[in-house]
């Protein structure tokens, strides 16, 4: 094995690496010139990561057949679904023989995050960083900071267009949105009304994408009234509070839609509570144990799951493949699962 690892890195000095990171998947193929050398894998003067120089100490680890290390830093660690992407990172230690921690921001601040990567990269220890980005465009400019150092970044979950990460690896938010309301269209189909559309935060990127695909995807229905987004918060009282204003601004709604995991939770227990379980179709986004409990007792009719534990491992698997193998980082999709009563009991929790 270590006589491979430095035969690939001695085969690479030319390496082209043209990725996407724009929320699409593309590919090229790493050139040589067939001359072996020391260098490890690198983008050459053309693409859109020019100038991408793997750093000294991760040529060594690479050369040496060290174990790998890597960091993937949540956006929330205050969040449930936290607990799934700590899934996703020991699967990589289990399945891909690397040391991998899970570390981020109590609160869910951007900065602490910056803070957390320019620590790792100061450090030179980190072999590759997966980020989940706390807001679109939030991490460009230490993402050029971990570029320029050559640590191989990838962000998770949410895009960082434009910026110097090698890909992105998560769900397309508009098509995410899209497929949610078009199921949700189809579930009431024949019915006209109007539905309450929610979200723990209606400022963030994310967010905002899979509104726009939302409110798209119920255009399936033109009978369909899209009211919001309804902006909800995390604390819970002020979420439930959030959802009782907007339902009694709008009695004759027909169901909630939320676009993330946590705010389809609280207009779970809102429906419960006000005797609307069954009446107000609930439907959202991920897998949580709440949900899945909520989905089998009928008061969420389904949701829509982005495989958090799939999302953290290949993003490392990736960077992984890259530094052993060569293999060019691209950004990859992931497929949304729909969770409903049909499969509710084989569904793996997410939080």
């Amino acid at each position: 094995m270590l006589r491979r690892r430095v035969a690939v890195v001695a085969a690479l000095g030319a390496a082209s690496l043209v990725l996407a990171a724009c929320g699409g998947s593309s590919s090229s193929t790493p050139a040589t010139d067939g001359t072996p050398t020391d260098s490890s894998p690198s983008a050459s003067a053309t693409g859109t990561l020019a100038g991408f120089e793997l750093a000294d100490y991760i040529k060594d680890h690479v050369a040496s057949g060290q174990k790998l290390k890597f960091v993937y830093i949540t956006n929330d660690l205050s969040s449930s679904y936290t607990a799934a992407q700590k899934a996703g990172v020991e699967k990589a230690v289990a399945d891909l023989g690397v040391d991998a921690e899970l570390q981020g921001p109590p609160t869910g601040k951007a900065e602490d995050q910056v803070s957390l990567i320019q620590t790792l990269i100061a450090q030179k220890q980190v072999d590759g960083i997966v980020v989940a980005a706390v807001n679109v465009d939030s991490l460009k400019p230490v993402i050029q900071q971990a570029f320029d150092a050559g640590i191989p970044f990838v962000s998770a979950f949410t895009d960082q267009p434009n910026s110097k990460q090698l890909a992105f690896v998560g769900a397309d938010n508009t098509a995410f949105g899209k497929e949610e309301g078009s199921k949700l269209a189809e579930t009431l189909q024949g019915k006209k009304g109007k539905v309450v559309a929610i979200s723990v935060d209606t400022a963030a990127g994310w967010s905002k994408e899979r509104m726009d695909g939302l409110k798209e995807g119920l255009g399936d229905n033109p009978d369909l009234e899209f009211v919001g987004p309804v902006n909800t918060g995390m604390e819970p009282a002020q979420m439930y509070n959030a959802i009782q204003n907007a339902m009694t601004a709008n009695p004759d709604a027909l169901a909630i839609a939320s676009v993330d995991c946590c705010s389809i939770v609280g207009a779970a227990k809102w429906a419960e509570k006000e005797g609307k379980s069954g009446k107000v179709v609930v439907i959202g986004t991920d897998a949580l144990q709440a949900t899945l409990d909520y989905i089998k007792k009928g008061t969420i009719a389904f949701a829509l799951s982005q495989d958090p534990v799939g999302q953290v491992f290949t993003a490392i698997e990736m960077i992984k493949d890259y530094l052993e193998n060569g293999t060019p980082p691209e950004t990859k999709i992931m497929p949304a699962l729909l969770v409903d009563k049909s499969n509710v009991d084989t569904t793996t929790p997410e939080g």
